[in-house]
């Protein structure tokens, strides 16, 4: 009940719609491991990680909220088309061979967000089958 003027308002229990709030966050599998050349990038990636289970520990029944973390593995992107250095260009393509499309990533959170709202997702890592870690 709250006060308004030191008049009783009780609100109507059912005026909006029930919205579920769905949080998703792309993360990465370097979140999982770190590497001697990839420590940094590993580490945002913890703290994404790290800020999701902040919103996972504010889901309930009645919270409406769900979050997700979705890490792709070795995906293709532009990434490769940024690289001036000839050699390290070559060793990503190579890379790159094994790769997976970003609709498999899309595929991904579509899943989360079609499941019930009694269903939470809370992480799902997409990767190559040929990628190793």
């Amino acid at each position: 009940m709250y006060r308004y003027h030191d008049k009783p308002f009780v609100p109507a229990p059912q005026i909006f719609p029930l919205i579920l709030l769905q949080f998703v966050t792309l993360s990465s599998v370097a979140g999982y491991q770190a590497s001697a050349t990839s420590s940094v990038y590993s580490a945002t990636k913890f703290a994404v990680r790290a800020i999701m289970e902040g919103l996972h520990q504010e889901e309930s029944p009645y919270s409406n909220i769900r979050a997700t973390i979705v890490s792709p593995g070795l995906t293709h992107s532009e990434l490769a088309d940024h690289i001036s250095s000839p050699a390290i260009k070559e060793a990503t393509d190579k890379m790159y061979d094994c790769a997976i499309s970003p609709i498999s990533i899309a595929r991904a959170i579509a899943f989360t967000i079609g499941e019930p709202a009694d269903t939470s997702v809370n992480e799902i890592i997409v990767r190559p089958t040929a990628q190793l870690s």
